[in-house]
């Protein structure tokens, strides 16, 4: 397995011919169908946590760099409400408390709950196998 440089991160790939840019992915000549369905795995893992991970980059810049941090965020690229709202999530959130079985944006409908009931609607979630959209129309249900 090889690893690929993108934009100072690696994202291992199959093969080390594959190419990875930001705006493309080109797979290696002989690519089999599992190599082609182990690099999209890894590649929605990566999506699955990248506002996770822009939270907790944020949280730490503004916890050791105070207030100058805001004016790193626009020159990474990342639209300030992008930030602002993982910050949010993240801050609700604890690292401990969060659950790998359910989406950032499962976490993101919760943020407005109860912290004393948050644990009772993650269980219903998975219990239920709620999606964003299902988890959404509950809590909606609920607040009538």
């Amino acid at each position: 397995m090889a690893d690929i440089a993108v934009s100072q991160s690696v994202i291992p790939t199959q093969a080390e011919d594959t190419r990875l840019t930001a705006t493309s992915y080109t797979p290696a000549q002989g690519y089999t169908w599992d190599d082609w369905i182990n690099d999209g795995s890894r590649f929605a893992g990566v999506g699955r946590s990248l506002l996770w991970w822009i939270g907790d980059w944020a949280l730490y810049g503004e916890e050791v760099f105070g207030e100058t941090v805001y004016q790193a965020y626009e020159s990474c690229g990342y639209e300030p409400e992008t930030i602002r709202d993982a910050i949010r999530v993240c801050r609700a959130w604890p690292r401990e408390a969060r659950c790998d079985d359910l989406s950032y944006n499962h976490h993101r409908l919760l943020v407005s709950v109860p912290e004393d009931l948050r644990d009772r609607w993650v269980d219903d979630a998975l219990a239920f196998g709620w999606s964003c959209k299902d988890l959404r129309l509950e809590l909606q249900r609920v607040k009538r």
